[in-house]
């Protein structure tokens, strides 16, 4: 990592540091979750449109989570969004985050492509896709955007985009401390502290979290040299500082600075032998996988990640306009080692080495929210540096190489693939609203994109002769994103929109593979009618949304032989609905239901089954076929209630249902390369004194302990077309106490 942000943390020391200043706070302050003591539903403030709008008066289908809650709950990464948000799914293949919106999402799991789910922090939008599923602490608020977001949002948000935004200093001195104890060694501590610095009209903000988990899967050869104890672990250190100042010129500056270390054995990689095959270390060792998706058995893993960002913003009135610039720089770093066989036999093992620089810029400049042409106009620059190795060294039986030779001969396979690539893009867009009158408003939003990739790949296949170093790659992608809407406030409780617009996905080059031409770049045409109302004097919400999309040259990846290809779907189309419902039944009670509905189709598309089965397979028509990792329902329940307070004491319960159907993990939707539909249940519930400096909280996840498959991978014949598969966690419960200053 070249850039380290060099910092010691501990519990005992980052916790005294917060502690500290209790006795010093002149002002005492509660960051809780949102209450639920009214019975209405409260109004909801987004920047969704870069600029601050309410959520029943924004022409786009937003969900927004609560930080607070989030903590609570346990809940804070990125597949967590995937139980409170319809139509997202989310899987981790390989270390490398895959989080789909709309049926749209990360299908790279090696460097030289972009996910389709366009994430920014605190503004600045993340580019790296193995590095930006840390944990989201000390968070005001996750606003999620569904639907494609081309012209505001800029370079691939074909399927939507996400902000994760930071709590901001405050005015007056305020902290929080968090202890949180649980199963399989869970140990965690958050916490922070805010105020006023006392010069230069600024206030400050230091927060912190630790977290630490032995691991949900045991390592059966646990105790052999190099082994690790237990998979699925985790240990990691998080700290931000941030200054908000306040300049004479009415304007104000935010500087955050970020610093995030994880050092643990990594993700645990269940193993099922595919009918048919003959698995090598089977045939050469006698070793097979263990049954039991809590167990496995690996000679090696780690995983280490570093972090380092740094974001500054920077926001002054300029007459009855607004002017924001940002800039943001942030450096990765991600060591990533597994066995990949799943035996007792060092069979197979995959390494992964990448580092990551990113540079982003944004300037706009935005009109009054009080005009009646209300407009937004803005540029922006990116640059992405990143660096990766790829190395998978494996056992092969000879047979597959020189026929009739005994089964049980060993023929070792080496490789490493990867290199060097660089993303430079630069942007204009605008944004345009003009009322007609009172209730009709037309909306209209446009940017010009330039993206350059330039990459120096290296592909080594030392048993075959193949020595490729330095192969220089190019792709180009010009795009402009357009979108043109109409919306009304056909009553004071009743707001309704309709939009058509298109989003572009950058050409992708597969880093190490050396591809006689780099993926083409994505497009997307989509229309969507959304509407959003209150009820019963804001005691009911129903907000919903009709949608679909034509995709073109969809970018989807698969393991060829013994790489990951990519290629692109000439054409494919997604329809669905969503539906948002929040209801207030009476004071201190709030029920939530939201359900998705997909049908998302290849509809122009034909691919040979390559895995498993030799180069060469014949080609099937996969029209009709669902797209890989979507489900095409989803359903998520909520009840909350705060109740009276009983001898001075507040409980509140929690519970959350989430129901999703069936997933198919390839183009070709084989019933026994999918995850069932399957419907989690997670209960939390709290005790506060009225008032009162502290709370104690607990919540359980995954309640009936349903065994849960997140995504697979089926490598090729060589491998003996094995099939790797990633679980989501069992029944797991954590215990927090938290202390308010």
């Amino acid at each position: 990592m070249k850039s380290k942000l060099e910092v010691g943390v501990s519990l005992s020391a980052l916790a005294g540091v917060i502690a500290s200043f209790t006795a010093a706070a002149p002002a005492r302050a509660e960051e809780t979750p949102q209450a639920t003591t009214t019975a209405q539903v409260e109004e909801v403030i987004v920047t969704a449109v870069r600029r601050e709008t309410s959520l029943q008066r924004t022409a786009e289908a937003v969900s927004v989570l609560n930080g607070a809650t989030q903590r609570e709950r346990g809940e804070q990464r990125l597949e967590n969004l995937q139980t409170n948000v319809p139509n997202v799914s989310f899987s981790s293949t390989s270390n490398t985050s895959q989080l789909y919106v709309r049926g749209i999402g990360n299908t790279f799991i090696i460097a030289g492509g972009d996910p389709g789910v366009a994430m920014y922090q605190d503004g600045a939008y993340v580019s790296d896709t193995t590095s930006n599923n840390t944990s989201m602490f000390d968070v005001a608020r996750v606003e999620v955007l569904r639907g494609p977001q081309g012209a505001l949002y800029g370079r691939n948000a074909v399927g939507g985009a996400i902000n994760i935004i930071s709590a901001a200093p405050t005015s007056s001195w305020q902290g929080r401390i968090d202890g949180v104890v649980g199963d399989d060694g869970r140990r965690e501590s958050e916490g922070y502290v805010s105020g006023p610095l006392g010069v230069a009209d600024t206030d400050v903000r230091l927060s912190y979290q630790l977290r630490a988990l032995d691991g949900y899967t045991k390592n059966l050869l646990k105790g052999q040299p190099g082994a690790p104890g237990r998979l699925d672990d985790l240990k990691s250190q998080a700290i931000r500082f941030q200054t908000l100042t306040r300049l004479p010129t009415a304007g104000e500056l935010r500087v955050i600075a970020s610093y995030f270390h994880e050092s643990d054995n990594g993700a645990a990689l269940g193993v099922k032998p595919t009918p048919g095959f003959l698995y090598p270390a089977e045939a050469i060792f006698g070793a097979t996988p263990a049954a039991d998706p809590r167990r496995t058995q690996a000679n090696v893993g780690s995983n280490k990640l570093e972090v380092a960002s740094f974001n500054a913003s920077y926001v002054q009135p300029v007459g009855d306009n607004v002017l924001t610039v940002l800039g943001a720089y942030r450096d990765a770093e991600q060591t990533y080692l597994n066995d990949c066989d799943g035996t007792s036999a060092l069979a197979c093992s995959y390494y992964r080495h990448t580092t990551s620089q990113d540079y982003y810029g944004d300037i706009h400049l935005a009109s009054s929210d009080d005009s009646r042409l209300r407009w937004l106009v803005g540029a922006t620059y990116l640059q992405f540096n990143q660096s990766q190795l790829n190395q998978v060294s494996f056992l092969s039986r000879l047979p597959y190489f020189v026929p009739g030779a005994a089964a049980n001969l060993p023929f070792p396979v080496n490789t490493a693939v990867g290199g060097r690539v660089r993303t430079e893009a630069l942007a204009a867009y605008a944004d345009v609203r003009y009322a007609l009158n009172d209730i009709w408003a037309v909306t209209g939003q446009i940017r010009y994109g330039e993206t350059d990739k330039r990459a120096l790949e290296n592909s080594v296949f030392p048993e075959f002769g193949v020595f490729l170093y330095g192969v220089p790659t190019n792709a180009d992608t010009n795009s402009t994103p357009f979108r043109v809407g109409i919306e009304g406030q056909l009553k004071p409780n009743l707001f309704v929109y309709a939009k058509y617009g298109t989003a572009v996905k950058d050409a992708a080059i597969n880093l190490g593979a050396a591809q006689a031409a780099p993926v083409r770049s994505e497009e997307v045409k989509s229309a969507e009618f959304g509407w959003k109302s209150s009820w019963l004097e804001q005691r009911l919400q129903i907000n919903g949304a009709l949608f679909h999309s034509n995709y073109t040259q969809l970018q989807i990846s698969q393991l060829v032989d013994i790489q990951v290809g990519l290629a692109n779907a000439p054409k494919a189309r997604i329809q669905g609905a969503e539906l948002e419902i929040v209801a207030a039944p009476a004071a201190g009670l709030r029920l939530t239901l939201n359900g998705g509905y997909l049908k998302p189709t290849f509809r122009k598309f034909t691919n040979g089954r390559t895995i498993p089965g030799p180069v060469g397979s014949p080609v099937e028509n996969l029209r009709g076929n669902d797209l890989p990792y979507v489900p095409r329902w989803t359903v998520n329940l909520g009840f909350n209630y705060s109740a009276p307070p009983i001898a001075g004491l507040t409980p509140g319960f929690d519970v959350q249902y989430a129901w999703r159907d069936r997933v198919y993990f390839s183009e070709f939707n084989d019933k026994g390369n999918s995850q069932k539909p399957v419907g989690l249940l997670n209960i939390a519930a709290s005790l506060a004194p009225e008032n009162g400096p502290w709370r104690v909280y607990g919540f359980v996840h995954n309640v009936t302990d349903e065994t849960v498959i997140s995504g697979t991978t089926v490598y090729a014949g060589i491998l003996g077309a094995e099939k790797a598969v990633s679980y989501t966690p069992p029944r797991n419960f954590g215990i927090g106490v938290a202390l308010t200053f």
